[in-house]
């Protein structure tokens, strides 16, 4: 069965090798072989792009050979269709019966801080680093883990409530006090989850310096969801990860099954995909009444770019009717806002030692000692010793005279 694995390459070009002749080839366009794999981990050059196809023949069978749940992973074309099918065969229930996003739904989504918490002190000191193993796969099982199925609506909140509902609410966080910013991301836009929300009140409950003011100038400042509407992440997640992580501790060297892993919810959340139209293109199919950047027509105008190879103008639009390319993709703000309050909680723990946040990994001048609550926070080595930091994607382990990030 013939296959190839590829990388992107800076130019926009793609370097790609075959299984059947392993020869190396670099163009603008990739084969039309029906299985394109994506070069995951390692060393992106032509030897690392050897190795990987050597590592990825290992992985697939040891996926395909071992003993209960099996995984046939050249049955699935690429790495997006892999990752989606493998998870939609373990989901426990009927995710079809999910509601789409719309585009009302989707503005509210991308308001949201979705990234994950990202702090550091750039300075040079005797570190001791942790990170969590499986972040967001654990966060998805879990049962207190909590997102929506079906769409909302937005309505006028009066008042921040004791009892917060689920859904996103337009409210100003601001806090000059400088541990913050270790524990809490703000919104540029200004619209929060509850799960951010609750946990800013409960900083500020704690004691910290915390400004937050619902904004009832606008007609609807919140987008709610009924708590029938709510599930948690064990329903939907569990078999999955349990099938999944049991592969994953008999081959801890295998970075495919990893890789199906980590990657799911990323996966999950990806927008449709973007039409990219000349002026030609819609004259022809007299689109540009249904063109504009509002909500109220099928397109939505994300941006217009000329290409210096075809030397044509484009227009980037997003279909308004249907944004997301799966349900479970309203899942984003609520995975992203989960992680952070559970890496801060691990902040907490000393504030004043924290030295960098980087999603899973809390790293502090001082040792730390945890309880039995965080046995699946483990030291990590390329954050523990001499470390001198440059950002928080950039340093210099000086005890294991390595440097990470781009130099």
């Amino acid at each position: 069965m013939e296959y190839i694995i590829s990388q992107n390459l800076s130019d926009g070009r793609y370097r790609y090798i075959s299984n059947k002749s392993n020869k190396i080839s670099v163009s603008y366009r990739l084969p039309d072989i029906k299985r394109n794999y994506r070069q995951d981990s390692g060393e992106y050059n032509e030897e690392g792009l050897i190795v990987y196809l050597d590592q990825f023949k290992q992985w697939v069978n040891e996926m395909k050979t071992r003993k209960g749940y099996k995984i046939n992973y050249l049955q699935f074309y690429n790495n997006t269709n892999s990752i989606y099918l493998i998870f939609k065969r373990l989901c426990q229930i009927d995710i079809t019966t999910f509601g789409d996003v719309d585009a009302e739904e989707y503005m509210w989504i991308s308001q949201c801080n979705n990234s994950a918490i990202q702090y550091c002190n750039p300075i040079e000191t005797t570190c001791f680093g942790y990170d969590f193993k499986s972040y967001y796969p654990k966060i998805m099982q879990s049962s207190d883990f909590m997102f929506p199925t079906n769409k909302g609506r937005a309505i006028k909140c009066l008042k921040i409530a004791d009892n917060i509902r689920w859904g996103y609410y337009k409210v100003k966080i601001e806090s000059d006090d400088p541990n913050i910013k270790k524990v809490f991301s703000f919104s540029k836009n200004h619209v929060y989850t509850k799960t951010s929300l609750d946990y800013a009140i409960k900083l500020m409950k704690s004691g910290y310096d915390i400004v937050i003011k619902l904004d009832t100038t606008l007609d609807k400042n919140a987008y709610i969801y009924d708590k029938a509407d709510m599930i948690s992440g064990n329903k939907i997640f569990q078999n999955w990860f349990r099938k999944l992580n049991y592969i994953k501790k008999q081959y801890p060297k295998n970075k495919l099954i990893k890789s199906i892993m980590s990657r799911l919810w990323g996966t999950l959340c990806v927008s449709s995909d973007k039409s990219y139209n000349t002026i030609d293109d819609i004259d022809k199919n007299n689109m540009w009444d249904d063109i504009s950047m509002t909500l109220q027509t099928k397109y939505y105008l994300i941006d217009h770019i000329e290409s210096d190879n075809e030397k044509k103008y484009y227009y980037i639009l997003r279909n308004n009717e249907n944004p997301m390319r799966y349900p479970l993709g309203r899942i984003k703000p609520w995975i992203t806002s989960y992680g952070r309050n559970k890496i801060a909680d691990v902040a907490l723990l000393d504030i004043d030692n924290v030295v960098r946040i980087q999603t899973d990994n809390v790293t502090y001048s001082k040792k730390q000692k945890f309880s039995k609550k965080y046995c699946d926070l483990l030291p990590e080595d390329k954050t523990t010793g001499l470390v001198e930091w440059k950002h928080v994607n950039k340093w210099n382990n000086k005890t294991l005279d390595i440097k990470y990030g781009k130099w």
